[in-house]
């Protein structure tokens, strides 16, 4: 059978960060596959910087948009995101 296991935790002070790039479907329209790869790549590789510096954990990417969190890490303590 099942072990029923507590799978939540209290976080006092938590930021989630959702950025997405305005215009991004008319914008795509007008790049080949190649550049639009280049350009999402560059600009989550920013992202991934900055959060590595930044004690904030990626939660994943979607099409154009990029969701971070800080404040509610299990392995290390984390400030509040500054974005």
């Amino acid at each position: 059978m099942y072990e029923l296991r507590r799978v939540m935790f209290k976080a006092p002070s938590v930021s989630i960060l959702v950025a997405d790039i305005v215009g991004f479907t008319e914008l795509s329209s007008s790049m080949s596959a190649e550049m639009l790869v280049v350009l999402l790549n560059t600009v989550f590789l920013e992202f991934d910087n900055l959060c590595a510096h930044g004690e904030v954990e990626k939660i994943k990417t979607v099409g154009d948009a990029y969701v971070a969190c800080a404040g509610a890490s299990l392995t290390r303590p984390c400030r509040t995101a500054r974005a």
